[in-house]
């Protein structure tokens, strides 16, 4: 692949970098030729659960001996690592048991870390591990399609072990050079020495974007506008004359109490709410309406009729178990159907993937977006369908990407498709959380071009 060639003449001699490259752009692959062509006896990748099984099968098929530590306890991958004369190869680690790993770096040549924005925040343990690790290994890759999933404040994290003395030990130093904030909440208002910040980045990170190597993607965005039933209309205005109007208490909620209150309105919206009567640690949802999935249907008929498949991405389990259900019955064998959620394990996922991929004709899959952002590849899918959404912008971005199929000149053509009620919390969470944090990826990855900040321009005078 072009970038992957340019990305070893260039930096191939540099022995700790950021590769900052669109998802889909085969980062896995060339990470795996530049281990195999490393005089490193023993490496070590840290990726997300579901994405470990990816990384085995890469490297088995590039000729690399692999480990899966993230088949093991801590004790098991203590012990493994420890007992360094009696393996050699690529050890393959779940992110979140990267802490057992970390006072082991002296021991291993080269180590990648996958999703390296998963590593971003400075406090966590995980990010502490990941710091650690990265300073102290001679080979350091860190990957990421998604490297700001907060604000300019996350490259800290993936990039200081880089070079401690430009990027500076201390995050509060960091912090506050570069960073504006509020004084009342803490807000990040904007950014400055924003020139300079670019630079440092650019001095450790490579980005290459998907448009500059295939020419610009092929999306068209469809607003699929959802009518909620009378009844559960006058549910949703009761809570929120309840919420906001009635309780004096919700102009004060903390950020986790209004997340809450947030939750249950999209709950509202996507047709299910829990069972608060029920003494059941786990209760059972009470579906409210099928409108949002009573519309994918309608619009799964054509989809079906031309022998299309699609990925449906939701953010509730009830939700994904109706969406299944509905689209075998009204479907049946013309149109199979394979789901991804919580319960899904990373073998099986990977299976349901690759036959979803796999299947002659039209077929669905449902996935949860906490549970199927991240790794799978569903490039068949010729259309996306979203029946909600988190407030995470890297599950939303990550999502659609899995479903990214390269062509001759661009992205092949995909018609994503958002299911919204009008005029409820599902426009906050599209329009007011995740387009302003996608405005600040699409800066940091056009950084060399220009810089875009929080909607317009900001800058510090």
């Amino acid at each position: 692949m072009v970038w992957q060639a340019k990305e070893h003449e260039l930096h191939g001699h540099l022995a700790k970098r950021g590769v900052f490259a669109s998802p889909r752009l085969g980062k896995t692959l060339g990470t795996t030729i530049s281990l195999r062509e490393l005089d490193a006896t023993q490496a070590l990748v840290s990726a997300p659960s579901k994405v470990c099984p990816i990384w085995m099968d890469v490297l088995r098929k590039g000729g690399l001996e692999s480990h899966p530590l993230y088949r093991m306890t801590g004790a098991q991958i203590e012990a493994f690592l420890r007992n360094r004369r009696s393996w050699q190869g690529v050890a393959v680690v779940n992110r979140d048991k990267l802490p057992v790993c970390a006072k082991y770096g002296r021991y291993v040549g080269a180590f990648v870390a996958d999703e390296v924005h998963n590593y971003s925040t400075p406090g966590a343990r995980r990010g502490r591990a990941y710091r650690k690790l990265a300073r102290s290994v001679p080979w350091v890759r860190g990957l990421t399609g998604t490297p700001t999933p907060k604000h300019y404040g996350s490259l800290w994290g993936q990039l200081m072990p880089f070079d401690p003395q430009r990027w500076d030990t201390s995050y509060e130093r960091f912090d506050r050079r570069y960073i504006l904030r509020t004084g009342m909440f803490d807000k990040v208002v904007g950014f400055d020495h924003e020139a300079e910040l670019q630079q440092m980045m650019l001095d450790v990170a490579a980005i290459y974007r998907r448009e500059d190597i295939f020419g610009p993607d092929s999306w068209q965005v469809v607003q699929r506008d959802v009518e909620l039933p009378g009844k559960v209309w006058d549910l949703y205005r009761k809570l929120a004359r309840e919420w906001v109007i009635d309780d004096p208490s919700f102009g004060t909620l903390s950020a986790a109490q209004a997340g809450v209150r947030m939750m249950r309105f999209q709950q509202i919206t996507s047709g299910f709410v829990p069972d608060f009567t029920s003494e059941n640690p786990e209760p059972t949802p009470i579906e409210l309406h099928r409108a949002k999935h009573e519309l994918l249907i309608e619009d799964m008929g054509e989809i079906v009729q031309s022998d299309e498949k699609i990925a449906v991405f939701h953010r509730f389990v009830p939700e994904g178990r109706l969406a299944v259900e509905m689209i075998r019955e009204e479907y049946g064998a013309a149109c199979p159907v394979f789901a991804i959620n919580g319960d899904t394990d990373d073998d099986e996922a990977f299976r349901s993937a690759n036959g979803f991929n796999a299947t002659e004709g039209s077929a669905a899959i449902v996935v949860q977006l906490q549970s199927g952002s991240e790794g799978i590849n569903l490039q068949e899918a010729a259309y996306i369908a979203t029946l909600s959404r988190t407030m995470s912008f890297i599950e939303d971005e990550q999502a659609r990407d899995r479903c990214y199929k390269r062509g001759p000149t661009g992205g092949v053509p995909r018609v994503i498709m958002h299911y919204e009620v009008p005029g409820t919390v599902d426009e906050h969470i599209s329009q007011d959380i995740l387009q302003p944090k996608r405005m600040l990826h699409e800066a940091v990855r056009n950084a060399d071009r220009e810089t875009i900040v929080f909607g317009p321009k900001w800058r510090k005078h």
